[in-house]
């Protein structure tokens, strides 16, 4: 390779991730929306959890991120609760349907601009991701919901698309 300033190092900004989810009720049209390859926009702050169980809904995002904020110390019920900063941009890594539960992998991307680095390409380490996680997603799919992520509360949190508002809007990446 001749020109090393053109050569990105995808491995430098995807060390470290890690899993969280985030479970919720998409409407169909709303879940359809969702292409394996996209990249989405989320406006605001992105909650999630790192405590993992089986699903009492329809959808589950699952997040791979080194970037999420531990919010543990705040987070007197043990629910896992962590969260990214706004504007986030995240690579729509799988779709993957198991009965009548679906898991949208989402791969968070670097910040600084470096987002664009994934814009047309795909990474070999991508399918790597989305196949560990259709693994952990179908032991997953045949687990109990955990108590404190199947909370009144905790379901609303996260009830809503992301990328897009809930009319399915996309928001625009820049």
């Amino acid at each position: 390779m001749e020109n090393k300033e053109n050569f990105y190092n995808v491995t430098e900004d995807l060390s470290n991730l890690v899993y969280v989810v985030r479970d919720c009720n998409l409407p169909d049209k709303i879940a359809q929306k969702y292409n394996v390859g996209m990249i989405i926009r989320e406006k605001g702050f992105c909650d999630a959890t790192y405590i993992i169980g089986g699903m009492s809904t329809s959808h589950r995002f699952t997040i791979l991120s080194n970037q999420f904020f531990d919010m543990s110390s705040f987070d007197e019920d043990n629910k896992g609760l962590c969260v990214t900063n706004k504007d986030a941009r995240f690579k729509v890594l799988d779709k993957f349907t198991i009965n009548d539960k679906t898991q949208i992998t989402l791969l968070e991307l670097p910040r600084n601009g470096k987002w664009k680095n994934f814009k047309d390409m795909t990474y070999i380490i991508e399918k790597r991701l989305a196949q560990d996680a259709r693994e952990k997603f179908a032991i997953l799919s045949k687990a109990e919901p955990l108590p404190q992520q199947n909370t009144k509360a905790m379901l609303a949190r996260f009830d809503s698309p992301l990328g897009m508002n809930d009319d399915g809007e996309m928001f625009p990446l820049e």
